[in-house]
Formats: structure tokens, sequence, C-alpha cells
């Protein structure tokens, strides 16, 4: 299809008549090749020749009534395939010689109109006002080129939300509902019961008087009834159904209403313990830590705290955790001196040796983990010398034998013995050991069936027999410390088997030394263990209390498991002391043979080992 296209060019005539040059471009933004017709208003025809040859790319206006509309700039390209020629055979010479220079000048608006064919038609009522755009279509406005278009009459109060369809209520949208009426009593919280009564479990019985009618009890006398105590003696009357008989009753009231009739053996309850933890809903107890170094009273600023000590282990292990600033605080001064610490746990003292000191640095972290033993390492390796001890000079008591190994030439050391199993004479030239000042104390208190346990605070080494009384004597006992299941938190029982030896053969086997045979009492003596030497035992009292240490650890045993706070009653439960604890009706006694004490702040607990026997 062809349009109609005006082309407006310029053109220089020249005086001479010889010939005009017509330069003009064309080009079209819509498609490669533009075809038209040319037309144009000379000067008379006096002119000897008219040629119009196109180079390059045409150059040309496209004129519509509102004026141009397409436009394209000169530029020298190959030309096209159809030229656009005019010839001017058989004209009459111009009189007056024209000459059109083309030499980059401006084209000239003249009356001359091209018409454009096999160009893509525009629209009749579009206007372009701007060379070298993009035509718009007719009656298209645009308000906002290059920007997001918006429908009209559209609104986006929730965009980016979640919809919400017509009449749809969200009332419980992402938070706990709540019913009507709803009452928490027992939510997350301790459950409480309304009018609990609680009997009088694990306690004491109250004496009060109890009014209990006379069912089921020998009738009244016919004509007779109770107006005073005591009642007269009625009249015997053999033709009566029954008579008064008289109630003896060899007991306390305790409360009930049974009545138990003839006389039995008053058997009196076991005798509490020397402290009796009181049976309580709920126990509160206010958990201190503090730990100080002891030259100077210098605050550290531990966030946990350990303490262990069994049977076997003469002192304290510990273990802490402060800040990895406070390195100085503990770092020893001189080469073999460690920093002595004092922690306090709930009023309870602590001296300890700062023995061994690690760092954990992390991202924005640093700690250390300080830990060591009670002050009584100060009698073992690394710190303690290994000496030799002997009696080759005269006979001593093993008593004064412990004092004479806690001496550096001659001089005392500056501890205490508490000494409390039994004591006898060694003869002379019957002791040799090599060892720590401990090692000696060690030796010596298994000699005697005891251990050795140094006091936390003071300087002082207890010489505790291992069973200070037989399993078979601890139902009669009184307990140390009374303990309920109320306040205990976990309970683990593991049961142990025992060979169940009761005899056992211990000897000196040096000179002086005796050959004892202990046999537990009320038994055949029929199952006897391994043979016991020892150079110490010169003395019967020495055998009988190894003997006993040996026989009492056989049978049948449960190892008890308590966690539980650190109670005012009770203090840190050291190993050593013997506890009855009752569990359902279950009451088990045992010693104390393992102590662990683990603190972070807010909470403090211990851990103990009880073993029981069956």
């Amino acid at each position: 299809m062809t349009t109609p296209v005006d082309m407006r060019f310029a053109a220089l005539v020249t005086p001479t008549p010889a010939a005009v040059d017509l330069l003009f471009g064309a080009e079209s933004v819509f498609a490669p090749r533009v075809e038209g017709t040319l037309a144009a208003t000379l000067p008379p025809a006096d002119l000897p020749g008219l040629s119009l040859v196109a180079d390059g790319v045409l150059w040309a206006e496209l004129i519509t009534d509102v004026g141009p509309v397409v436009g394209a700039p000169h530029g020298r390209r190959p030309a096209q395939a159809a030229a656009l020629g005019v010839g001017q055979q058989a004209m009459q010479s111009a009189q007056t010689s024209a000459a059109a220079r083309h030499a980059a000048a401006a084209p000239v608006r003249a009356p001359m109109v091209l018409r454009q064919s096999s160009m893509q038609p525009s629209s009749r009522a579009s206007v372009m006002r701007a060379q070298q755009a993009i035509p718009l279509a007719a009656g298209v406005g645009v308000a906002q080129q290059e920007s997001t278009r918006q429908q009209q009459g559209a609104g986006a109060r929730h965009q980016h939300g979640l919809p919400l369809g017509q009449g749809v209520r969200s009332d419980h949208q992402e938070r706990i509902r709540l019913r009507r009426r709803l009452r928490t009593d027992q939510r997350q919280a301790e459950s409480v019961v309304t009018r609990g009564t609680v009997g009088h479990q694990s306690g004491r019985p109250l004496y009060q008087g109890v009014t209990v009618r006379h069912q089921q009890m020998i009738p009244l006398p016919l004509g007779w009834w109770q107006i005073a105590y005591p009642w007269p003696e009625p009249p015997f009357d053999p033709n009566a159904p029954s008579s008064p008989v008289a109630l003896k009753f060899c007991r306390l009231a305790d409360g009930t209403t049974a009545l138990v009739f003839g006389c039995r053996p008053y058997v009196p309850p076991p005798p509490p313990g020397e402290v009796v933890v009181p049976i309580r809903r709920a126990y509160i107890v206010l958990n201190t830590i503090t730990l100080v170094r002891a030259s100077d009273g210098a605050s550290l600023d531990a966030t946990a705290l350990t303490l262990q000590i069994d049977a076997d282990s003469w002192t304290w292990g510990w273990d802490a955790t402060i800040p990895g600033a406070q390195l100085a605080l503990v770092e020893p001064a001189d080469y073999g001196e460690p920093v002595e610490l004092i922690a306090n746990i709930n009023g309870q003292s602590f001296r300890l040796l700062a023995e061994r000191i690690a760092r954990d640095r992390r991202f924005g972290q640093s700690r250390l983990r300080v830990s060591g033993r009670g002050r009584a390492a100060l009698l073992a390796a690394p710190h303690s010398p290994i000496v030799t001890r002997h009696n080759d000079a005269a006979a001593r008591t093993v008593q004064q034998l412990l004092g004479d190994a806690l001496t550096d030439n001659g001089v005392s050391l500056g501890w205490a013995i508490d000494w409390q199993p039994a004591d006898w004479l060694v003869p002379a030239g019957a002791w040799h050991h090599t060892g720590s000042y401990i090692e000696h104390a060690q030796r010596i208190a298994e000699a005697a069936g005891a251990y050795v346990q140094a006091d936390p605070v003071t300087d002082t080494l207890r010489i505790l027999p291992r069973y200070p009384l037989l399993p078979w004597e601890w139902a009669t006992a009184t307990p140390d410390i009374e303990l309920p299941s109320a306040p205990v938190v976990r309970e683990s029982i593991e049961w142990v088997e025992r060979p169940a030896y009761n005899r056992v053969f211990v000897t000196g086997a040096t000179a002086g030394g005796i050959l004892g045979q202990v046999t537990r009492a009320g038994t055949a003596g029929n199952i006897a263990a391994p043979m016991v030497t020892d150079p110490l035992v010169t003395h019967a009292d020495a055998a009988r209390a190894r003997g006993r240490a040996i026989l009492a650890d056989t049978g049948r045993q449960a190892r008890v498991t308590l966690d539980l706070p650190i109670l005012p009653e009770t203090g840190i439960i050291a190993p050593g002391k013997l506890i009855r604890y009752t569990d359902a009706g279950v009451v088990r006694m045992g010693l104390v043979r393992s102590t662990a004490v683990r603190a972070q702040l807010p909470t403090a607990r211990q851990s103990i080992e009880l073993e029981t026997h069956a």
C-alpha cells in the first residue's frame, strides 16, 4: 500500500541556466525502504535540462494536515535499489542559468509534494511534535510515561497482607484463645487442693479425747447405767445375762478407736536422730556462694563451683569457673606455692588450693577453670617430700606413730590428729614406711580398719573407723540424721552382692606380730575371708579392728544415691554420718560413703551415697 507523502526540499538556483541539481533525502522509521513520487514547482522552463539523482538516503518530511510527522537524518548509506530520477529531455532551455548547490545546506521548504508508496500508514489524527520519536496512536495520551500504569479506581488498602473474605472475623488469630469465664487456678503452677486434709503421716500422735459409742460391747446389767465414775459395785445376780468386766490396757492412747485386750509387751519407737528433718510441703533454701583469696580477701566471681569427697579420699576435691580477667588472682606468686582460696556455700566454709588452671577463650568470652584439692594437699605430692619413718628406737602406739609422721626433723608441721579407732602399742622395729606425709597417715589408719578425713577448715586430720557400728547393730542405733523422702529430689538404688564372709584371719607376720581369728558373733564361722597380713597387727585390738572392717562389708547391700538441697538442718552431709532414710514406709539405715556438692546460682544441691545392708 502506498501513502502520499509531501516532501519538501531546498534548491539553490544560480543565474546561469545550465542545470539545477535537486538534493533531497528521505528515511522512514517504519520500513527500511521508502518509495514515493516527487513533485516540485520549478522556475520557468528556460533551463536546458533537469536531472534529479538520489544520492545516498533520501531525507524527507512527511507532511500532513497538522505538520510533519516523520523525519530522518541525512546520512551516507549505500544507495537504494530503486533510485529516483526525473528526466528532462525535450524541455526548453531556461533563460536564466540555475545551479543547485547541495553542500551541507539545510533543505528549503518548497511547494513540492512527494507522495510515498509502500509505507506503513500513519493515523491521520496522530500528532508527533518531537521529530525522530516513536509515533503515538490517535487519541492516546501518556501522562506518566516510563512509570507503572495504575488502573482507574483501583484501591489497595491491604497490599502485602492476608486478604480477608467478606464477613470473615479473625478474633483469635495468632493468639491464645480464651474461653468465656475461664479460670486458671492451676495453670502452670503448683496445684492447690481445695479442702485437702492431711493425716498424721509420720507424725507424733496427739492424745485427744475420743468419744466412742458402745457398739459391740457387753451390755450393762438391767437397771444400771453410768452416772459417775467409778461405777458402784452392783450386787451379784447369777440370773443376770452378764456382769461387768474390768478392762485393762497396757499402752497409751494413740488417738484411734481400736481396742486391744490383754497385755502386750510395750515396744518403744526407735530413738529419733540427733538431727530430724521435718516433713513439709515445700522447702525454701536461700543459697549463697562466695569464693575469695585467703591472703587478702580478694573476691572471685565464681559462676559454678563443685566439691566432692568419699571415704577413700582424704580431702575435698573442687572445681570452679571464673572469668578470664581474674587470672592474676589465682596464679601462684612463687613456683610450687599454690594460691589458697576460701569457698563458702550456704554458710559452710572450705579452704582450697588452686593447683590447676585452664583457660577457655572464645569469641567474646573468656573463662578460667580452676581446680585442686583442700588444704590437706600440702601433705601430699608434689608439695610433700618423700620421707622414711620407723620406730627402731622405741615402741610407740599407732597414734604416736602418726604424730611422728607429721614432723619435719622432729618439728611438728602444725597438724592436729583426731584419732577415733582403737589404739595399741607397736613394738620397736615393727614399723617401717616410705612415702609422703599423707601416705604415712593412710597406711596407719588402714591397719586400724579406719580411713583419713581432713577437716575442711582447720589443720586437723580425723582418723575415723570405717564401721563405727556394725551393720547388724544399726537398727537399734541412734542415727545422726533422720531424713524423710520429702526433700529428696532424685533417688537411685544399686544393689550389690558381696561374699557372705563370717570369719577372717589377721596376722602381723613380723617380730612382735600376732595371729588373730575374728568371727562374727552368732554364726558358725564357716565362710572365711582371705587372710590379711599387716606388720602393725601386734595386738588383739588391732586384729579385732581390722577384722570388723572386713566382715562388715559383706552380704547383700544397696547403694542409695540421694540428691537433695543443702538444708539448714543438715548442711553439707560429710562421709561417715549414719542416716535413717524413710520412703513410703520403707526404712533404710546406712552410712554416707561419698558426698558431691554442685552449686550454680540460684541452685545448690548435694548428692550423698548411702551404704545400706539388707
